[in-house]
């Protein structure tokens, strides 16, 4: 009996080594899950960001292109006036070289 009782005395209980374990795994999962989400929220805002810089720059391209759109208007309707009062002139011209001729 005495060889029971000192191998009951001798023998290693790991419950708390694995408990204390479980609990630190378990802390270094919350903290993994906390960085994770935060490093998600950078990145959305990050997106965010990028997102509004380039909507901006589309919209300086559109007011450009517009302005742009808006003189070539003007500079073909002047053209037009100008091609068709030289159309005017040469059905001049060509009304007077047939009278001469």
């Amino acid at each position: 009996m005495n060889r029971s009782r000192i191998r009951e005395g001798v023998a290693i209980s790991l419950f708390p080594f694995l408990a204390v374990l479980l609990c630190t795994m378990g802390a270094l999962l919350v903290l993994l899950v906390l960085f994770g989400y935060s490093a998600g929220q950078q990145d959305q805002a990050a997106a965010v960001a990028e997102a509004e810089a380039v909507a901006a720059e589309l919209r300086l391209a559109i007011e450009n292109l517009s302005w742009r759109r808006d003189q070539l208007a003007e500079m073909r309707a002047k053209t037009s006036g100008d091609l068709e009062s030289l159309r005017l002139q040469l059905a001049g011209v060509e009304d007077n070289s047939r009278e001469l001729a």
